[in-house]
């Protein structure tokens, strides 16, 4: 064999590897695009038998003889009598409403006035500490109060902003 003989059957053995290659290529990605078009089927079938079903439940429901006593036509008057039902119960419930802003208003003026004595007991409990500076009772007692008197400040400024927005 001579050296231009070998070199051509070693080009016609890299193009047919090539070709080779690129038809395997080719291959893989038909079977994916089937398989991926076997699982779009798939899903489709599943929405057609969820619709299909439903449609099976729904029948009945349309026609009149399905439930046995005239369902659709009664349940349809059902409804219309709760829909009229509804402007008086929106009136009830305005009503109900301008009620509990009216408590919340008179609320607002006891709001002010528990704050008012919280301030006084905070300003008691800070005498009766340097009063009895010396007397570990009266220390404890108004460092009871001091303690106690942030939260209740808290509740009661989260009551009054409570009962401004309902008023």
């Amino acid at each position: 064999m001579t050296h231009q003989t070998a070199l051509a059957q070693r080009t016609d053995y890299n193009r047919a590897t090539t070709i080779g290659r690129t038809l395997d290529a080719a291959r893989t990605e038909v079977e994916k695009r089937f398989l991926d078009g076997g699982a779009v089927l798939l899903s489709a079938r599943d929405v057609v038998t969820r619709l299909t079903s439903a449609l099976e439940q729904l029948a009945p429901a349309l026609t009149d003889s399905g439930s046995g006593s005239g369902g659709t036509s009664a349940d349809l008057v059902e409804t219309i009598r709760k829909l009229s039902d509804l402007p008086a119960s929106e009136t009830n419930r305005q009503s109900a409403l301008g009620v509990l802003s009216g408590a919340g208003s008179k609320l607002r003026t006891h709001v002010s006035d528990m704050q008012e004595t919280m301030r006084y007991l905070q300003t008691f409990a800070i005498t009766v500490k340097i009063t009895g500076a010396g007397i570990p009772e009266f220390a404890g007692f108004a460092e009871e109060i001091l303690e106690r008197d942030p939260l209740r400040n808290r509740r009661g400024q989260q009551f009054r902003r409570t009962t401004q927005r309902t008023g």
